[in-house]
């Protein structure tokens, strides 16, 4: 049976493409849009059923990469072996980012959840808007003090974070969390410029009074807005 969290992340998506299609139910945008509602299920039964060793999340995101790179693919047209075959070089490449996230609406996840979140845009990445509020309070008050802090990572796409992830488990990469656990996916999280001379003294100083902490302890870069 399709899990609740995989059909949520189905219907978030859907909704999307739907809202990109615009409001004319004829075009051909909307009808490729429907097209790839119906199909994602059986594409994710499939490759789900071909190995149990990943997350449902894991899955449901390479079977939404798989689905967009062939349209016409279905769970009735390849074996296990195909589905696992084809599941892995779905993978996101290591070349793959978030930079491209337009603002406005965008998928989100909280401990493997989804959940729609609204991002806004500043130095060249996504970034959720309420975090962006607070970021922009912390930097006009580091700027007085002489201090330039720039955003180096904001809000990831699920593909992007699958990609870190992979590197990561390869071990090529930083740490990265789990495709859908990670709080850069929330929106609270923010990699930030702490190798500029004068940016992490200060960050450790002031970070707190605009509500960001620093929770991962190998990463002094990573800094979450709560």
């Amino acid at each position: 049976m399709l899990g609740a969290s995989a059909l949520g992340v189905i219907n978030a998506e859907a909704l999307r493409r739907a809202q990109d299609a615009g409001r004319n139910a004829r075009s051909s945008e909307a009808q490729r849009a429907r097209r790839w509602t119906t199909s994602a299920v059986g594409v994710w039964r499939e490759i789900r059923a071909s190995d149990e060793s990943q997350t449902a999340t894991e899955w449901l995101a390479m079977a939404m990469a798989r689905l967009d790179a062939d349209p016409s693919a279905s769970a009735t047209r390849a074996s296990g072996a195909r589905a696992r075959r084809t599941a892995s070089a779905a993978r996101p490449s290591a070349g793959v980012t978030s930079d491209n996230v337009p603002a406005g609406p965008a998928q989100g996840f909280v401990d493997g959840r989804p959940t729609r979140i609204t991002v806004t845009r500043m130095d060249g990445k996504p970034v959720e808007v309420h975090t962006a509020i607070a970021f922009e309070r912390m930097r006009t008050a580091a700027q007085r003090d002489g201090v330039a802090l720039r955003i180096n990572s904001g809000f990831r796409t699920m593909e992007h974070q699958h990609a870190l992830y992979a590197a990561f488990r390869q071990g090529r990469g930083n740490l990265a969390a789990r495709p859908g656990e990670s709080n850069h996916q929330s929106g609270h999280a923010l990699d930030l410029n702490t190798a500029t001379p004068g940016v992490f003294p200060w960050l450790q100083r002031n970070a707190r009074r605009f509500g960001f902490r620093r929770t991962v302890p190998s990463e002094p870069w990573h800094w979450e807005y709560w």
